[in-house]
């Protein structure tokens, strides 16, 4: 072949190459544009099932389910033809950058379509529920309701027992939605297109209220036959905690009350000062307080006002309703004004239920004074203390104005909207969450699922784990812990021996002087230790307060078990405008030495019902470098070997520390 020839043929291969490249070029970059428009569309589309998940919502907050499931229908339709477009390119998986959308639009899609289905699966529930009440009498569906009481009993009956056959779907639903959360929590939003990230996070957010729903409804299900009143009628003993006089379970119980529930409704609500229960009782009971109470108190027989001694709320609800029925239930009494009631249940309430029911229903004006979310508290306390006597009122009577404002605040709950009444349920789940709300069920099944929530107040005490609670009684200081602040601070050091010393320290600050409601502070103070820990020291404790001990003498510790737990417990007292400190120093069980050994140490707190905003120190020098912690600390306390933290102690919080563990020499 001539060079001319060689020269020729080349070129002739050359352009075929040429060909090639372009015709592969061309066929990736239609590829990639029909991928990306694959993307965009999937986008567009999203945008439209987000509009129809809109109209369900709308459409169920006027119960009109038939318009929700339609709405949901349309969104499943178009989120079906995004599946069926994008699962088109997902060869294109190995692409860089792209591949990844691809991928990660694919599992949005199917997180979508498991979404869509829970909400499907709620709307057969209420197709179902539909169906039931149509065959007692409600022919137009709930969309013709525009109130609860509107139903009739048997209707009431119907609509709550079928909501509570579907539990376990329900409960199923959730499972799915916790998979698929997992999923979308672990997806990098980082790496993901700008729409991509939107489109998770909307996702997410949309999962996360579902979930929320359901962690209302599930255990509100389990628990409304039997709490509603469907099964006939549920009485509850009503204990109104004042937490400006603080007591184990959070409160001085200043006034009882009795709560009829019947059908879903509640039929009659009563209440009263405690002391109409206990006075009749005066000279008959013979229950002795704890010694404590004995020596700071100054009473030598237990009384219901004083019977929460036990900051386990279901240990000091039993003490309750034991003590009502011993007080009620005498048969010389005269003047007894306390009903005689088969209690079902106890509630107990903190003032902050009062503020806001106030928020949300608005001002009450009882004829003779106004409350506000504002000034709840103070007029309250004004009104059973001091105003009672210039106003005539018998010391008995004095508390008949909590009745009066309790009374006008459910009635305008019985004439509640829809918005109200959905207020009304996410600020009791709140209040709940913080143990401003607790209740306690005689049935064991009732009352398992009140632990199971955390509703319930319960020590739970890890035998597994470190664990720190303090507990203040207040004893003969009025309602003064409303001028207190409290700092907690827990630390844990390795002492030469190589045991683990901790220390619970509480820092008291008396921001208030001397009137009707504020004296010096005295308290009881309780520090709730892992079993067999053992007390080396206790600084801070008194004998009694400064009138009976002006030396300022050391008090007594005492030390027991209880709960699983071991006790230390410490008189101290503090002058207004002073700050008091009391530590307790003590060496943790081997148990706890023993799970920092394996590399781990997990630390349990949990705060007093009643006690407020409480700052939390925490300080742990445990021996050994840190490799992980859950919450992690700010980075300025990175890269050394103790842990530091500060937070606002919260009912129940977990601390998870991951230690460095060196190989043993072989």
């Amino acid at each position: 072949m001539s060079h001319t020839d060689a020269f020729f043929h080349r070129r002739h291969r050359q352009k075929k190459v040429a060909l090639f490249v372009a015709i592969a070029a061309g066929i990736v970059v239609l590829v990639l544009g029909l991928s990306s428009l694959a993307v965009v569309d999937g986008l567009q589309r999203a945008s439209v099932i987000r509009e129809r998940v809109g109209d369900a919502q709308t459409a169920l907050v006027n119960r009109d389910i038939a318009g929700a499931s339609l709405a949901i229908t349309d969104a499943t339709t178009e989120l079906e033809t995004i599946e069926s477009r994008v699962r088109l390119f997902g060869f294109l998986r190995p692409v860089p950058y792209l591949g990844n959308q691809v991928s990660s639009l694919i599992e949005l899609v199917n997180d979508g379509r498991v979404s869509l289905e829970v909400i499907r699966t709620l709307l057969d529930i209420g197709v179902d529920i539909e169906s039931d009440l149509q065959s007692v009498g409600l022919v137009e569906g709930l969309a013709s309701v525009e109130h609860f009481t509107e139903l009739t009993p048997e209707m009431r009956k119907e609509l709550v027992f079928a909501l509570s056959r579907k539990v376990p779907d329900l409960e199923r639903a959730k499972a799915r939605l916790n998979q698929q959360r997992l999923g979308l929590e672990t997806l990098d939003g980082d790496e993901l297109f700008f729409g991509l990230r939107i489109v998770r996070t909307e996702l997410l957010d949309q999962i996360r209220r579902l979930d929320d729903t359901l962690n209302v409804l599930i255990p509100v299900l389990s628990v409304l036959p039997d709490m509603g009143g469907f099964n006939g009628a549920q009485h509850y003993l009503l204990l109104l905690q004042n937490d400006g006089e603080l007591r184990p379970t959070g409160g001085f119980w200043g006034t009882y009350g009795v709560l009829r529930v019947e059908n879903g409704e509640i039929a009659e609500i009563f209440t009263d000062d405690v002391y109409a229960v206990d006075f009749p009782s005066e000279g008959v009971i013979t229950a002795e307080p704890p010694l404590p109470m004995k020596r700071y108190l100054g009473i030598d027989k237990w009384y219901l006002r004083d019977i929460n001694w036990s900051p386990d709320v279901p240990a000091s609800a039993q003490r309750a309703l034991e003590a009502y029925a011993n007080e009620t239930r005498l048969p010389d009494q005269q003047y007894v004004t306390a009903p005689r009631v088969n209690f079902q249940g106890v509630i107990l309430v903190n003032p902050q239920l009062g503020v806001e029911l106030l928020k949300l229903f608005g001002d009450v004006d009882t004829g003779s004074v106004t409350f506000t979310p504002e000034n709840f508290y103070d007029v309250l306390e004004f009104e059973v203390e001091q105003a009672f006597v210039n106003k005539g009122i018998e010391t008995l009577d004095r508390k008949d104005v909590i009745g009066e404002m309790i009374n006008a605040l459910f009635a305008r709950l019985k004439d509640a909207n829809t918005e109200q009444l959905g207020d009304l349920a996410r600020m009791t789940l709140q209040l709940l969450d913080n143990n401003d709300i607790m209740l306690y069920g005689v049935k064991p099944e009732v009352q398992r699922i009140f632990e199971r929530e955390h509703w319930s107040g319960d020590l739970r005490i890890n035998a597994e784990h470190d664990h720190m609670m303090i507990v203040d009684t207040n004893l003969a200081a009025l309602k003064t812990d409303k001028a207190i602040t409290r700092a907690y601070t827990y630390s844990v050091h390795t002492n030469p021996a190589g045991e683990l010393i901790a220390t619970a320290q509480i820092n008291y600050d008396h921001l208030g002087g001397f009137d009707y409601r504020t004296t010096r502070y005295r308290t009881y103070t309780r520090v709730y230790a892992p079993l067999g820990s053992e007390l080396i020291r206790v600084e801070g404790s008194l004998l009694n307060d400064r009138t009976k001990n002006p030396s300022g003498a050391a008090g007594a510790v005492d030390v027991g078990q209880e709960f699983g737990a071991t006790v230390f417990g410490a008189f101290t007292a503090v002058e207004p405008g002073a700050n008091g400190q009391l530590s307790f120093t003590y060496k943790l069980p081997d148990y706890v030495k023993e799970m920092v050994d394996r590399g781990e140490y997990v630390l349990d707190i949990q705060r007093q019902p009643g006690v407020g905003g409480v700052a939390l120190n925490l300080d742990l020098d445990l021996g050994k470098p840190i490799m992980s912690a859950t919450p992690p600390e700010v980075s300025e306390f990175w890269f050394n070997d103790s842990y530091t933290y500060t937070t606002q102690a919260g009912p129940f919080q977990t601390f998870n520390i991951q230690l460095e563990i060196k190989p043993t020499a072989q």
